[in-house]
């Protein structure tokens, strides 16, 4: 029976004399759900849709038919832009219609009650707030109640919390759908609708992440009419997990993390404690140093008047994501102005060394939190003054791509998803606040190592001759191995049999148990291989380190990477050894299919300054600061050769 044959037999017996000539000949010629998308079988689906959801597994089909391959991602920004440009006009005569954009059963109270996850349902009002004013009027954004109404007020008492373990960890699904042109009267019905609809947010992935606290913080910052606080933060990190195995601290995992609460639920912002203050410790060492006569009093009565500039505008920022306009209010870039003309400020009245202690460095913590762990870090938060701007060019940046996908023309099409992939890579990446200064005698000297959504870990990138290894992010390392992997293994199917890979010189505490993991399920899905993953360092101290921490943890995780009893029961097809390099050598001359060597800068290395010049200023709005150069453009080819 074909495909089209199922969907008639369908109708047949539930919807009897429904069917139209057209749709019974359509149907006599649709053999299969692999068939290539045409818009006849688009607006069949967009007529039927609701008839068709009584057959859940025929209705997937249909949606495979039609919609193709669905996007997944976990930034919403890349699953617009990505939608965006499956759903772009293919004629200049579609040039008059816009794009709706519609979050599935979003309408429903129960969507943002019971179904999803309460914490990512915050995220998505508070930190992407005002988005659909910015896009349109070319695409309008339809969430339902999300910026509507208080429905988180409406949460039943007795039910809580839709917490991460609830079923709210499903994907949320946007739709696009072309729809005709509008005016200031409204939105008009009719003409061709096709649909595309994107995975845009993978709910698991985000559930336990440092960006989920943002809202709660929001309300801490904002609590009624009075200014927002300038807070900065002391935090730790929580070095073992349940199980009692070392962990690294994690942005994707709160519990990595033991926040300002002595929890672990990522909060930062708490202003009850006086050392969290920047706003009144700052206008203390103010007083005390005109007291000290180190500042003039008709110089410390322009810098404070800077001061509380800044802190209106700030406080108008955050009530902005809070209640307002969110992300098209300009108080979001006002605020990072008023930052800058503070420091100005103070680098014309306030040069002292005394100054640049008291009042220069206290102004970098606001919005970030300092990280005690393993190795000093900062926490930089979403409420960061450069981080708010930043999030708000990165949408002003999304919106503008948006319209340049939906107005480019047909001559242009080919172009299209080269752009789209620049653009999302240019919007993952941070712009602002990827460096600064961890707390010590001296300062260190931190920069970004880890990003997730829009808060950042900083680090120090070199920890001098201190044995043993630190919280490097290994994700892209064993995304990387994987792919050579099977490329290796495609290539060179006999070598399952004695599969052996070498990790030299991790600089990572997770690299070991990741690369374990990557290997142990591999291993489930393919009963023929059998592994040996080898661990080394040159350094004896950081491989006695190995030995210590990793050996009970990857054992544990291994363990739990495994699905199948019957994979648990052939361990021994994977093997980890932890030797000195010296016995590699004894092996023979091809001893292990891959070496895996980190990819981190020398961490043994010193960090010197040096003074820049002819160093000039860009407009924030139009600055791209992660874009490529565009006198030197590289494409992926040229890219790929100069990989080693």
């Amino acid at each position: 029976m074909t495909f089209g044959e199922e969907t008639r037999l369908l109708f047949d017996k539930k919807f009897p004399k429904t069917l139209r000539t057209e749709d019974i000949e359509l149907l006599d010629d649709l053999k299969s759900d692999a068939s290539r998308p045409k818009e006849a079988y688009d607006k069949f689906f967009s007529d039927h849709r609701e008839k068709l959801r009584v057959d859940p597994k025929l209705y997937r089909r249909w949606e495979k038919l039609v919609f193709r391959k669905p996007i997944e991602t976990a930034d919403l920004a890349e699953g617009l832009l990505r939608l965006v440009e499956r759903a772009r006009p293919d004629s200049e005569e579609d040039k008059d219609k816009v794009l709706l954009v519609r979050l599935e059963d979003s309408d429903d109270l129960d969507f943002w009650t019971k179904e999803k996850n309460t914490k990512l349902c915050r995220v998505l009002r508070d930190r992407w707030r005002g988005l659909d004013e910015l896009v349109g009027p070319d695409v309008r954004l339809e969430f339902g109640r999300c910026w509507s109404e208080n429905w988180e007020a409406q949460i039943p008492a007795g039910v809580g919390e839709v917490d991460i373990d609830g079923q709210g960890c499903g994907p949320v699904l946007l739709q696009g759908v072309r729809r005709a042109s509008c005016d200031a009267g409204g939105w008009l019905g009719g003409g061709r609708d096709r649909e595309s609809p994107p995975r845009a947010n993978d709910l698991d992935s985000a559930a336990g992440a440092m960006i989920t606290a943002f809202p709660l913080d929001l309300e801490v910052l904002a609590p009624g009419q009075e200014p927002v606080p300038l807070l900065t933060a002391r935090v730790s990190a929580n070095r073992y997990d349940r199980h009692g195995s070392i962990q690294a601290v994690d942005l994707a995992k709160v519990t990595t993390i033991i926040d300002v609460e002595g929890a672990s639920d990522g909060r930062l912002a708490d202003p009850r404690k006086r050392q969290n203050r920047v706003d009144e410790n700052w206008r203390d060492c103010l007083d005390q140093a005109v007291a000290n006569n180190i500042v003039e009093e008709s110089d410390a009565t322009t810098l404070r008047a800077a001061f509380d500039t800044f802190q209106a505008e700030y406080t108008r920022a955050i009530r902005a994501m809070k209640e307002g306009r969110g992300l098209a209010d300009d108080a979001l870039l006002m605020q990072a102005q008023r930052y800058g003309e503070l420091f100005r400020a103070l680098a014309s009245k306030a040069r002292a060394s005394v100054c640049v202690r008291d009042l220069w460095a206290p102004l970098l913590t606001i919005g970030a939190a300092s990280l005690d762990g393993f190795r000093p870090g900062v926490i930089v938060t979403p409420w960061h003054p450069l981080r708010l701007a930043e999030i708000a060019v990165k949408a002003r940046h999304l919106a503008d791509g948006i319209r340049r996908v939906i107005n480019s023309s047909a001559s242009l099409a080919a172009e299209v998803p080269e752009y789209v992939d620049n653009l999302c890579q240019v919007l993952s990446r941070t712009y602002y606040a990827d460096v600064g200064a961890a707390p010590g005698t001296p300062n260190v000297f931190v920069a970004e190592t880890r990003q997730v959504a829009d808060v950042s870990l900083l680090e120090p990138q070199a920890y001098g001759s201190e044995e043993g290894l630190a919280d490097e992010p290994a994700e892209e390392t064993v995304a990387a191995f994987e792919r050579v992997v099977k490329e290796y293994l495609d290539l060179r199917p006999h070598e399952k049999a004695s599969f052996s890979t070498v990790v030299m010189d991790a600089e990572s505490e997770d690299l070991p148990v990741l690369m374990a993991e990557s290997m142990a399920r591999r291993i489930d899905g393919d009963p023929t291989l059998r592994c040996d993953l080898v661990l080394t360092h040159e350094n004896v101290g950081s491989l006695r380190r190995i030995y210590e921490r990793q050996n009970r943890r990857i054992g544990y995780e291994v363990d739990a990477s495994l699905t199948s009893e019957a994979a648990r029961n052939f361990l021994s097809r994977l093997r980890v050894a932890i030797v000195n390099q010296a016995l590699l050598d004894q092996v023979g001359p091809k001893g292990h299919d891959i070496v895996v060597l980190q990819d981190v800068i020398a961490r043994r290395a010193e960090v010197k300054w040096t003074r820049a010049t002819g160093v000039g200023t860009s407009d924030m709005l139009t600055h791209m600061p992660t874009a490529h150069s565009r006198r030197k453009p590289s494409t992926r080819a040229t890219q790929r050769r100069e990989v080693i």
